[in-house]
């Protein structure tokens, strides 16, 4: 890990604690993550994703400035 990543890990600490301590990231790391749970959990994060381009996308169609 180079010095820059290692100082971001340690400056966000309290913020990626509860990342690290929930059960699919464990279980990914651990490689015990099913992977219909997996996929369900993709799945997901994909139409949050897509719902977000939309969202900025309409947003930028309507602002005056890019500002």
């Amino acid at each position: 890990m180079t010095g820059v990543c290692a100082r971001l890990i340690e400056r966000n600490r309290a913020a990626l604690r509860p990342f690290e301590e929930h059960r699919l990231f464990r279980e990914a790391a651990a490689g015990t993550l099913p992977p219909e749970v997996r996929n369900a959990y993709f799945r997901y994060e994909k139409r949050y994703v897509d719902q977000a381009v939309v969202v900025v996308a309409h947003t930028l169609t309507k602002a005056p400035t890019l500002d």
